[in-house]
């Protein structure tokens, strides 16, 4: 038997929902679909997948700090292709996207910023997008 993309793309799909994520069928996402959930394929992030899964990961912060990281996760500022590309692993991979300053303390000390996460590798498996 050889190896191709489906066998691939199978095994993996039946790995991440194994994991807990939910798997979708392709065309049934497709701009004009009854389950669509973006306008074009020019759009690659379901967005609203995407703001469900922050808010998830980061109940306790405020909407506008989540909004701020969704922003920059959906707008990478760089025109190179390859270096948005990166820009976007590392927001996924080293989480805190964005920064926002942290509550007052006992003493009206602060902290100084806390982190919006758009990941869960510390309990993969645990969150759906």
């Amino acid at each position: 038997m050889s190896l191709n993309e489906s066998h691939v793309e199978q095994a993996s799909l039946t790995w991440l929902g194994e994991l807990g994520y939910s798997i979708a069928h392709g065309p049934h996402l497709a701009p004009g679909e009854l389950l669509s959930e973006r306008d074009s394929f020019t759009y690659v992030i379901l967005t609203t997948r995407l703001r469900n899964a922050v808010t998830r990961l980061n109940p306790a912060i405020p909407d506008s700090a989540r909004e701020g990281a969704l922003r920059k996760v959906l707008r990478l500022d760089n025109p190179a292709f390859l270096a948005n590309n990166r820009a976007f692993h590392k927001m996924f991979r080293d989480g805190g996207v964005a920064k926002y300053p942290g509550p007052a303390r006992p003493f009206g000390v602060t902290c100084s910023e806390l982190s919006v996460n758009v990941n869960n590798y510390r309990n993969y498996g645990t969150i759906q997008v």
